[in-house]
């Protein structure tokens, strides 16, 4: 097997790519949001940006969020983009929750949701079974292993996490949440990996560590994809369960601080700071071919560490 990986994801080689035809159901774009050019900066700058997968094109968002916002979670919900607490524009750790509506008029694209129990930072947020979980993160006490439910009415605890962790990676495979890595207490790194099933509202600690420690997750088929220092790390799923990790892709460049998403078959690094001189901050990988990465028009502006990608 791991012979058969190194074979496979030996080349970086990176080509220009023309993108997928878009098919009916699947979304229609790519959102990038948030950011800073300096690693662990606490400015309030808030930067919003669109790739439209039709147009092959970047444009940047003029509807500001509200209230700037930093370490926040994000996702796609109910067709919105779902911004869940993080560090508001005075550096205060908020339990505040927007709302973006693309389709919406111009001017009530944003709207404020119902605010969690919990103020946290750093915390991930993801979508299972038509509900919103927001997990971990960090609080006024330290790294927590809290988890709340958005039901579309309230927010609702559920079964804490094993290990209180933050700055961690998440995502969903066979109707379960998947954390990957992040930080524990003390700033100490987690290679630990826990399973959620909301059946039984119940984490499961895996008998494996991850390699390295992790971040950003993609989900394709039954193969959880995370990426390390310079390349991904994969996790394949057979009837058996989990494998142990595997080498997966090679990252293009070394780059720090990029989104990651599976979208039509391909997966995606988006953002980022690269450590070398280049104009290249977006690509795209068929990882049915896994042959080479292709670059892809870099978002507008300066490069930006800890950006966070949903699809609409």
């Amino acid at each position: 097997m791991l012979r058969w990986f190194q074979k496979t994801f030996r080349t970086t080689k990176v080509e220009p790519m023309e993108l997928p035809e878009k098919k009916r159901g699947r979304p229609s774009a790519l959102y990038m949001i948030g950011g800073s050019p300096h690693l662990d900066a606490r400015d309030d700058v808030y930067q919003f940006q669109k790739f439209d997968f039709d147009e092959r094109t970047w444009s940047v968002i003029l509807e500001i969020i509200p209230d700037a916002r930093s370490a926040f979670a994000v996702a796609t919900y109910q067709d919105s983009m779902w911004v869940i607490g993080g560090k508001d524009s005075n550096h205060r750790i908020t339990s505040s929750v927007f709302v973006y509506n693309p389709e919406g008029n111009v001017n009530e694209r944003w709207r404020c949701a119902r605010s969690m129990n919990l103020a946290r930072h750093g915390l991930c947020a993801v979508v299972l079974e038509g509900k919103l979980y927001a997990v971990g993160g960090t609080n006024a006490n330290g790294a927590s292993d809290r988890v709340e439910v958005w039901n579309g009415q309230i927010w609702e605890f559920r079964r804490s996490m094993n290990v209180k962790r933050t700055d961690f990676s998440i995502g969903v495979l066979r109707q379960r949440i998947y954390v990957v890595g992040g930080n524990r207490e003390r700033q100490t790194m987690s290679f630990t990996v826990e399973y959620y099933s909301p059946t039984d509202d119940k984490w499961t600690t895996m008998g494996i560590l991850s390699p390295h420690p992790l971040r950003g997750v993609g989900i394709a088929g039954d193969v959880l994809y995370s990426a390390g220092e310079s390349r991904f790390f994969c996790l394949r799923r057979s009837q058996f369960g989990f494998h142990s990790w595997s080498p997966g892709p090679i990252l293009p460049i070394h780059i720090e601080g990029f989104g990651v998403i599976v979208y039509s078959n391909h997966l995606w690094i988006v953002g980022g700071v690269p450590d070398v001189e280049t104009d290249s901050r977006f690509w795209s990988l068929n990882i049915m071919e896994n042959h080479a990465w292709h670059t892809m028009p870099s978002p507008p502006g300066s490069p930006r560490y800890d950006v966070k990608v949903v699809l609409i």
